[in-house]
């Protein structure tokens, strides 16, 4: 009855230590969950930060996007009213090229109306010299 008594206290003694090993695994396991948890909402807080992130630079693109084709349009709009202008201006012009043209030397006379003629000042020695020739 003894040996029976100590076995079934052996057996007593691996059970509770099975039990106590069993309660450790789970233990463990819960806290290997927990931690998986924790980086999971730590990956998950990153990315909805990126995607926010993300989101903020479309906008900001977006608004970038209508501020240049705002300009683009002004700009065109500037070279249409700059073109419209220069016809405007060209049209004198060849009006005058016209009218040089029906005369029989039309070079020297569109010469005259296109060339400004230029003044040439003597300089303070020429004007002695012009001066003192006249003297003599």
């Amino acid at each position: 009855m003894y040996a029976a008594h100590t076995k079934i206290t052996n057996l007593e003694a691996k059970v509770a230590t099975l039990k106590r090993k069993l309660e450790e695994a789970q233990a463990d396991r819960e806290r290997v969950k927990n931690t998986d948890l924790a980086a999971k909402d730590v990956e998950i807080a990153e990315l909805k930060r990126r995607l926010f992130e993300a989101h903020e630079k479309s906008e900001s693109l977006e608004i970038n996007l209508a501020a240049e084709k705002v300009k683009a349009d002004t700009a065109e709009e500037a070279c249409k009213a700059a073109e419209e202008v220069y016809d405007h201006l060209s049209l004198p012009i060849m009006e005058l090229v016209t009218e040089a043209l029906k005369h029989d030397d039309y070079v020297a006379r569109l010469k005259s109306i296109l060339i400004v003629p230029e003044t040439v000042e003597l300089s303070d020695e020429e004007e002695e010299e012009a001066g003192d020739g006249g003297d003599e």
